[in-house]
C-alpha cells in the first residue's frame, strides 16, 4: 500500500512559514538542445522604483511590483545589428527609473521606465558587467578593464570625453557593485582576484586585509 508522505510543517519564524508567492511571471524561452548551456541568457534586475526588468530574448519586459494584477510589458526589442541581449541592469536611488542594457554585438542602451524610451546609446564591445553607483554607471569588460561614465550626461560624445578607464584587472571582470551610499566599488575577475576602489580615487584600488602579502587584492 502507498503512503503520501504528510506536509511538513514549519516553524512560525521560519521563511518556510512566512514567505508566499505574490506573482508569478512565465516568460522562458525554451532551449534549443539538450545542453545545459544551450538555452539563451535571460538576464533580470530589480529597479528602486519596484518594478522588475527581464529579458526575453532579444526583448525587454517590466513589470510593477506593486501591482499583483499587474500584467508584464514589453520596453523595447533589440535590434538583430546589436547582437543578442547580455546584461539588463536598473539603476540606484539617483536613477530609479534608468534601466541599462548591453548586447553581444557591442551596444550600451539607457532606457527611462517612465517615459519608456530610450534616452541615450553607444558602443562598447564585450560588456560583461554593469552596475549603478551614484550618479556613475560602471561598466566592466572582456580584458578587465573598468569604465566609469555620469549618467547625468547623457549625450554620448560627451560622456565619452568625461570617462574614467581604469585597466587594473588582469582578466575578464565577471561582477561588480557600489556600496549604497556610492563611495565604495568592488569588483571581482574571473582570476579569482577582487577590489575594492574608493570613489574619490578611482584609479588605485584600496588596500584590503592585514598582511602585506594580501595588499590590493583578496
Amino acid at each position: 500500500e502507498s503512503m503520501t508522505p504528510a506536509e511538513p510543517t514549519y516553524a512560525p519564524h521560519s521563511a518556510y512559514h512566512v514567505l508566499r508567492s505574490v506573482n508569478t511571471i512565465d516568460y522562458s524561452v525554451a532551449s534549443a538542445g539538450d545542453a545545459a548551456d544551450s538555452a539563451p541568457a535571460s538576464p533580470v534586475s530589480w529597479s528602486q522604483s519596484n518594478a522588475v526588468v527581464f529579458g526575453r530574448g532579444n526583448r525587454v519586459h517590466y513589470k510593477n511590483m506593486a501591482d499583483t494584477e499587474d500584467v508584464a510589458q514589453q520596453l523595447c526589442k533589440i535590434t538583430g545589428s546589436l547582437g543578442s541581449l547580455r546584461l539588463v541592469q536598473c539603476g540606484g536611488k539617483d536613477q530609479s527609473n534608468i534601466v541599462a542594457l548591453a548586447t553581444s554585438g557591442g551596444g550600451v542602451q539607457l532606457w527611462d521606465l517612465v517615459a519608456k524610451k530610450m534616452v541615450c546609446s553607444w558602443k562598447m564591445k564585450n560588456v560583461t558587467s554593469m552596475c549603478f553607483g551614484e550618479n556613475m554607471l560602471t561598466i566592466g569588460d572582456e580584458k578587465g578593464t573598468l569604465r566609469h561614465y555620469d549618467t547625468r550626461v547623457l549625450d554620448p560624445t560627451k560622456m565619452k570625453e568625461q570617462l574614467k578607464k581604469v585597466t587594473r584587472h588582469q582578466g575578464r571582470i565577471l561582477k561588480a557593485a557600489w556600496k549604497e551610499d556610492g563611495k565604495h566599488l568592488a569588483t571581482g575577475d574571473q582570476n579569482g582576484l577582487v577590489l575594492v576602489w574608493d570613489a574619490r580615487r578611482p584609479r588605485v584600488p584600496l588596500e584590503v586585509g592585514e598582511m602585506v602579502q594580501r595588499r590590493r587584492k583578496m
